[in-house]
């Protein structure tokens, strides 16, 4: 392939990306209201006593501005997979096959890896740093 073909396919992967993420975002800021409470649990189990479990806000336009940053890291959650897959993509043509054979066991254990790290973040370290902070 020419230099240009390489820049054309690796312009072609990063907009697909940039769609993907685009997608996600539009669909996470769609559903924003459930995601804000998925991710807000931690906190209400620990205020046991309270019957009236919500959250407050105290400017107008702060509801809009959370669901925006909710939305867009949770797309950036969900896309970066995505993007590490088409990275891998336009990498792979330029391996040798030994290098493939390496790198494609570890190509599959990355997504699964950080999934695993963002559950280990939401069920053990988030309610850890709550509880912290409520107590002191």
């Amino acid at each position: 392939m020419k230099y240009l073909d390489h820049l054309k396919e690796l312009r072609n992967r990063l907009l697909l990306s940039f769609l993907f993420l685009l997608v996600s975002f539009i669909f996470f800021f769609y559903n924003a209201s459930y995601l804000g409470e998925f991710l807000s649990k931690p906190l209400f189990k620990l205020f046991v006593d309270s019957d009236d479990k919500r959250m407050i806000f105290t400017g107008l336009p702060e509801v809009f501005v959370s669901n925006l940053k909710i939305s867009l890291f949770a797309s950036f959650i969900i896309s970066t997979p995505f993007l590490i897959f088409q990275i891998v993509l336009f990498l792979s043509p330029a391996m040798y096959k030994k290098e493939k054979k390496i790198f494609m066991p570890i190509f599959f254990l990355v997504p699964i890896l950080f999934f695993f790290g963002i559950a280990f973040a939401y069920f053990v370290l988030i309610p850890l740093i709550w509880s912290f902070f409520r107590n002191n």
